[in-house]
């Protein structure tokens, strides 16, 4: 018998030997260091088959829950952001099915082994995503590996694409559209001046004509209530009857912006009257409803 007392093996230290045998070797009582004691094997012990009383293997699989928990799997439903981006970009690199793969994959790029194999090693490395950034490669020629990744925001990233086109004046070099904010004059005008075929120096040198939005733009507010009437217009078009978008807003005020049956918010309209039982599609016959109220009450009236 090979005397282990005293010796430790991973999270096991031998105590005494037993009278027993198994498989014709001496079996140890062992101490594990939560605090367990385990009978094992003298050859699992020191060959590293067995190196805890059970304990680490629950604890390897907590951390493991852990980790999944925050940051997802594959195959889990919701998977983290940090995560999404770290296998979207080994999806355009690898995959010739992806939309990217020939600005990726097609090129060369690629992931270096390490974050390949190991969402840890890409978390550690590069940390959470911050919201609203997105993962940049400095050198755009360049690989997904330490040194040439940054979070950065998606304007940011947009300024180091190669599709930008890079103009060198007086020492210092910036993409057009930097230029073109600098000097105050819209994009397509210095691009249209080098389409033209200036030189830089010209086109940088000269002076532009004061850049203005258009003074009957409309605003963002004008802009979402056209979508909104179009949106009714396409929506209701197979309808007959006299109710216009105006009448609805109507109605819907009236309401509260609240669904007539129950007061949740309103995702539907609904005729008082189906249009099945001769309902008409008209202002006095139509009320704001939420999608569980409109379905239950079906073509009752």
């Amino acid at each position: 018998m090979i005397d282990l007392t005293g010796q430790t093996f991973g999270d096991l230290t031998a105590i005494e030997p037993t009278s027993r045998r198994q498989q014709g070797n001496v079996v140890w009582v062992c101490l594990c260091a939560c605090g367990e004691t385990t009978e094992v094997n003298a050859n699992k012990l020191r060959f590293g088959v067995t190196k805890s009383c059970g304990c680490r293997k629950g604890r390897v699989a907590t951390a493991r829950n852990k980790a999944n928990a925050k940051h997802g799997h594959a195959l889990t439903r919701n998977p983290s952001p940090t995560y999404r981006v770290w296998r979207s970009a080994i999806t355009r690199c690898e995959y010739p099915s992806h939309r990217a793969f020939k600005s990726y994959g097609a090129r060369g790029i690629s992931m270096c082994s390490e974050w390949r194999e190991d969402f840890r090693v890409f978390l550690k490395d590069m940390g959470e995503r911050p919201e609203g950034y997105s993962l940049d490669r400095i050198d755009s020629e360049g690989d997904y590996e330490p040194g040439n990744c940054r979070w950065v925001f998606a304007l940011e990233q947009a300024k180091n694409t190669r599709a930008n086109v890079r103009l060198t004046f007086q020492g210092e070099t910036l993409i057009l559209a930097d230029w073109a904010q600098r000097l105050g004059a819209a994009p397509n005008a210095l691009r249209m001046r080098l389409q033209r075929g200036w030189s830089v120096e010209k086109a940088l040198s000269t002076p532009f004509k004061e850049y203005k939005p258009r003074a009957n733009a409309a605003s963002p507010a004008v802009k979402a209530e056209r979508k909104a009437r179009s949106d009714f217009k396409h929506r209701y078009r197979h309808l007959t009857g006299d109710l216009t978008f105006d009448d609805w807003q109507e109605v819907l005020s009236t309401y509260g912006d609240k669904c007539a049956y129950c007061g949740c918010p309103p995702e539907t309209m609904d005729h008082v009257v189906p249009l099945s039982r001769g309902g008409k599609h008209t202002k006095s016959n139509v009320v704001p409803a939420c999608r569980s109220c409109n379905s239950s009450k079906k073509d009752s009236i």
